[in-house]
């Protein structure tokens, strides 16, 4: 699951994070909805918020890739020497 998302960079992140936290508020004080609604209103926000926003801005930085490589092997990557 972390392959397709690679790309989504911290864009995506606070927009889906600070998306969940309005929907959390609405739902909570201004439209009064049950408990259950409560929370299941801001995950489903901010999930599709991620995905949305990490689809139209892919703004990850290059050093995603590397990391995401990392971890699909089993074998960690030789350390690069820099000058």
């Amino acid at each position: 699951m972390l392959r397709p998302f690679r790309h989504v960079g911290p864009t995506a992140a606070l927009t889906s994070w600070a998306g969940g936290l309005v929907a959390y508020g609405l739902t909570k004080y201004a439209w009064q909805l049950g408990d259950v609604l409560t929370v299941v209103t801001p995950v489903l926000v901010s999930a599709l918020l991620f995905v949305g926003v990490g689809a139209a801005y892919r703004d990850a930085p290059p050093e995603a890739d590397e990391i995401v490589d990392a971890l699909a092997t089993d074998h960690p990557p030789a350390p690069v020497r820099r000058s």
